[in-house]
């Protein structure tokens, strides 16, 4: 019975097979094989030079947590020229808040939270040995997730307000503001405004500040800027095609602006949250199963 086994051979062949033989067979024989040398070395250096392709999908709206990168808020323009201005609560201020908002407002167990992130001294560098003073989060801006329908929605809200938004918080410190009409003119009748500067990704493992978001001050009007972020999620894979490197991070989308009435509360504020879409980035090394295509594809 076991003789009847070898009719599963696909590959059978006849024994006795007349081949011919010629001399320009050799030479396309020959030049066959200088080929696949060719297409080997090529894939082996390919494998040295850690040669890649990447593919870029666009899929909805992330379902996960992202952290928001390295930001900066600057006084820019005509108000550059008044370092007074930096820094000191007397004329105005920027304040950070991290916001949730649970199950669209619609859930009144679930409260909104608005969580003060602290306001600290730093310097943003622009170019090499080139900085500017500005204003940051003292212990960073944490997360940030969806939008104002899912069940957890998280923004970050930034404001600069003038002196006498706060002034009663002012008066227990035992400090002053500078004259209201005088902080005005200041800040509304100049060619100034601020800058929003985000250390972005150029690419995945590379960062640099850039000013994304500059907002001019309007005498008549509040400010409002919503400014989205992607998320991203890049996965290198490797020579044998196994996913070695998993990064996950925010890179700057787009802005836009929304005005109303001015108030006493705030001359702007900046909404930083997430986009509708999500972005994946798979980066494949040339290895293995590249080579056996080139050299197959070569034969």
């Amino acid at each position: 019975k076991i003789q009847y086994f070898k009719f599963l051979d696909v590959f059978g062949y006849e024994d006795k097979i007349n081949r011919t033989r010629s001399f320009f067979g050799a030479i396309i024989s020959v030049a066959t094989f200088c080929l696949l040398c060719v297409a080997l070395n090529q894939a082996l250096m390919n494998i040295k030079d850690g040669y890649s392709s990447q593919s870029i999908h666009t899929h909805g709206l992330a379902e996960i947590p992202y952290k928001m990168p390295t930001i900066g808020i600057t006084l820019s323009r005509d108000l550059q020229k008044h370092p007074y201005l930096n820094y000191n609560d007397s004329w105005a201020r920027v304040t950070f808040h991290h916001r949730t908002i649970y199950e669209s407002d619609k859930n009144k167990a679930k409260p909104r939270i608005k969580k003060n992130l602290g306001t600290t001294k730093c310097q943003i560098q622009t170019h090499p040995n080139v900085f500017l003073n500005a204003y940051c989060p003292e212990n960073g801006l944490g997360e940030i997730q969806g939008e104002y329908a899912s069940k957890v929605y998280e923004f970050i809200q930034i404001a600069l307000q003038p002196c006498y938004a706060y002034e009663e918080e002012m008066k227990k410190q035992g400090k002053t503001c500078e004259d209201r009409q005088v902080i005005d003119d200041t800040f509304l009748k100049n060619y100034g405004g601020i800058s929003l500067f985000i250390k972005d990704h150029i690419n995945q493992n590379q960062t640099a500040w850039y000013s994304k978001a500059y907002t001019t001050f309007e005498e008549s009007s509040w400010i409002g800027t919503e400014v989205f972020f992607t998320p991203t999620n890049y996965t290198r894979y490797g020579v044998f095609g196994d996913a070695e490197t998993e990064k996950h991070y925010l890179t700057y989308k787009s802005f836009y602006q929304r005005r109303g009435p001015h108030n006493e509360k705030e001359y702007l504020k900046y909404y930083l949250r997430v986009d509708g879409k999500s972005k994946e980035i798979d980066e494949v090394l040339f290895g293995f199963s590249g080579s056996v295509e080139m050299v197959g594809g070569t034969w």
